[in-house]
């Protein structure tokens, strides 16, 4: 089972951004860079996905630095 964080930096590594609006996981990516493996990562995470986007944005939890 994939950690989130790792996710997110392997991800973010690609260029692509992902953030918490309301109770969807939105992204920015460049056409061509979230490949259909990408997509089923998502997907089979979601939940574990939301909750951290969420402690992020409050400020909980361990930071993974989305600026690098």
């Amino acid at each position: 089972l994939m950690m989130v964080p790792t996710l997110v930096r392997i991800l973010q590594a690609r260029g692509i951004m992902l953030w918490l609006d309301g109770e969807q996981i939105r992204g920015r990516v460049l056409q061509g860079h979230l490949t259909p493996s990408d997509r089923a990562l998502l997907t089979a995470h979601r939940t574990a996905l939301l909750t951290w986007l969420r402690q992020q944005t409050a400020g909980e939890g361990p930071a993974v630095d989305l600026a690098t």
